[in-house]
């Protein structure tokens, strides 16, 4: 199992959860509200940003703190972990571990390749508040500049955590011992990222990922893609029917969900009618499963 599919759960339960948003790591580096990036070979490419000169819209752009946002629950995840608190008390187990009778702290256990956990604090939030305004402009932008704008994803909303933390496992049997001297209370997961929280990471066994009271800056995004439109749909099928052979007709369903850059020409599509093809529509699994290595770009 690779590394990206020892993150799928982790993307697919976040992206559930906080309805949309997922982390650029580790596809690439920190985006900013209005970045255009498309994947290639499992890596975020980063085209540029809609404020650069080239879009003249950079004094439209209209970024804010929402009124609404997922809650903060829905960033407090983990599938497939178990803790277990061990104290002073259970002798026989820390001498099997080699470790000191007095240390104790949280074993914590992951049951298959890709389970984890997920801690975070003090999420802010800021959205492109008027992006359905300017997506018209956008297209026509990109529609005369890139060839491949049809691949393209737009970041629509950033969420800044203070600090994380996140543990994925790379096998069935990986563990790790959180030693919490000070502890007066038994522990658990969501003690981490406490401030001033003593502890120290022991025994790391067959970790993929692990990440304890990280810095998160803008870690997170939700984003927009291009994709075909409902009137753009109905159009290429058009189009099919009258330049497709019979035999290929009977694939129009495939051609439109896998070869929409391909059926058209380029040069049948300008700037100014690109809004009757496509449009900007959310994110979604498919894409997830795409650029994790685990399907087609949908």
């Amino acid at each position: 199992m690779s590394a990206y599919n020892h993150l799928s759960f982790f993307y697919q339960d976040l992206y559930l959860s906080t309805q949309g948003f997922i982390p650029f790591w580790p596809l690439g580096e920190p985006l900013r509200i209005g970045d255009l990036f498309l994947f290639r070979s499992k890596r975020m490419i980063k085209l540029g940003n809609i404020a650069d000169p080239y879009f003249q819209l950079r004094e439209y752009i209209k970024i804010r703190k929402p009124g609404y946002h997922p809650m903060h629950y829905a960033w407090q995840l983990d599938r497939g972990v178990k803790t277990d608190f061990k104290g002073a008390a259970i002798k026989h187990y820390y001498k099997k571990l080699k470790m000191h009778p007095s240390k104790q702290g949280l074993m914590v256990k992951f049951g298959f390749p890709g389970a984890y956990f997920f801690r975070t604090s003090e999420i802010v939030y800021h959205v492109f508040e008027n992006y359905y305004d300017l997506s018209y402009e956008i297209l026509q932008r990109l529609a005369s500049e890139k060839s491949n704008f049809r691949e393209i994803f737009m970041v629509t909303e950033t969420a800044m955590v203070k600090n994380f933390s996140l543990g994925i496992a790379r096998g069935a049997k990986s563990r790790f011992f959180l030693n919490l001297p000070e502890i007066t209370v038994i522990p658990t997961l969501d003690i981490l990222n406490k401030p001033g929280l003593n502890y120290k990471v022991e025994h790391i066994r067959n970790m993929d990922t692990l990440y304890l009271d990280y810095p998160g800056e803008n870690m997170f995004f939700r984003a927009k893609k291009i994709a075909l439109s409902s009137s753009g749909h109905h159009r290429l099928q058009k189009f099919i029917q009258n330049n497709f052979s019979e035999d290929m007709q009977r694939y129009t369903s495939n051609l439109l969900d896998y070869a929409q850059t391909s059926i058209l020409p380029s040069n049948d599509l300008y700037p100014g009618d690109i809004h009757e093809y496509f449009h900007f529509r959310p994110m979604n699994m498919s894409d997830i499963e795409h650029f994790l290595g685990n399907g087609h770009v949908g």
